[in-house]
């Protein structure tokens, strides 16, 4: 009984000291790893604000080969969100870009599991010679008494996920400027599309695109429908020779089956090719190009319609650098 009466004592003790101590630790952190990368500090900005790209160098990809991501909202905008749901080891969370400066991109990180919290990080970017310093860092509050975790060498713990993160992206950037045009094959979510199709001489693109695009908009939120992504163009064919396409002005819409008068419809998806360009509409050939090779190079075959996702453009950035058209060609 004795012995009963000190192990409790010992625990009571213990479980004393984890309380008090904590009193003592302040709650607040902040963690932060930089890298110099061999590229302009714009290309960094662009590549990292698109948080789509986020899986390509984040440290803890491939933890759970079965995690489900999701990313919503325009590319490098506020609001722009990635949400992750994985095993015991990734947990569940989101991240949400709060705020765009030239030199920062401001982002609302909030776990769920294994432990709920609300942090902020930031993507920081400083032009050194001819290089860019890139500055990656979180800072919050741990309440107590979880604070006293900041006793057992919390920066090094996380900020050696930072610097893995921050050498993964180091040579992606870097390779940018090698390899203009970067090619993904890709499953693409099966999508239904709304639009107006003709065909009509190249030149008329623009004013096809002015006249119907705004309409479909329109006639979508008439009908109740829930707009999917973004605006996009169905090219049915390409005759370069005439001068002519086959194409068709169209939105991505959440129901399976709308019936709209007036507006064809088409489901697509599977497996494709993505190539995400960067830059103004007129030298979108020169994508459709690396396409092409890349068809021709691995064999493959794409199928009707390709799909030209205009996810950033004049009427969100005056910037044409930041331009972002995401194209799809679908293939076997």
């Amino acid at each position: 009984m004795k012995v009963f009466k000190i192990v409790i004592a010992i625990i009571l003790g213990l479980v004393g000291i984890a309380l008090i101590i904590p009193l003592f630790v302040s709650n607040d952190f902040q963690v932060e790893r930089k890298i110099l990368v061999d590229v302009d500090k714009q290309t960094a900005h662009t590549y990292m604000g698109d948080l789509s790209n986020y899986d390509k160098w984040s440290p803890w990809t491939g933890i759970d080969p079965d995690m489900h991501v999701e990313v919503t909202g325009r590319p490098g905008q506020v609001g722009n969100m990635y949400k992750w749901k994985g095993n015991e080891e990734v947990g569940e969370g989101s991240m949400r870009i709060e705020e765009v400066s030239p030199d920062k991109i401001s982002i609302h990180l909030h776990f769920l599991t294994p432990m709920e919290s609300e942090n902020k990080t930031y993507f920081h970017f400083n032009t050194i010679g001819e290089q860019t310093e890139i500055t990656w860092s979180m800072e919050g509050r741990i309440s107590y008494p979880w604070n006293m975790m900041l006793l057992f060498n919390f920066d090094e713990m996380i900020g050696s996920y930072y610097q893995k993160g921050l050498e993964n992206l180091k040579p992606i950037l870097e390779g940018l400027d090698e390899q203009e045009f970067v090619i993904e094959e890709i499953n693409m979510p099966e999508k239904t599309y709304i639009g107006k199709r003709a065909k009509i001489k190249i030149h008329e693109m623009p004013e096809f695109y002015g006249e119907h695009m705004p309409g479909t908009y329109t006639t979508a939120i008439d009908y109740d429908l829930q707009i999917a992504g973004f605006p996009s163009g169905l090219y049915f064919s390409w005759d370069e020779e005439n001068r002519e396409t086959d194409m068709a002005v169209a939105i991505p819409v959440l129901d399976e089956d709308p019936l709209v008068e007036g507006y064809e419809k088409w489901k697509l998806g599977g497996n494709a090719l993505k190539l995400a360009f960067y830059g103004d509409y007129e030298k979108l050939g020169e994508a459709h190009e690396a396409m092409y090779e890349y068809l021709s190079k691995n064999q493959l075959e794409a199928k009707s319609p390709s799909i030209q996702e205009y996810a950033i453009g004049p009427a969100e950035e005056p910037d044409t650098s930041k331009w972002l058209t995401n194209i799809y060609y679908l293939i076997d």
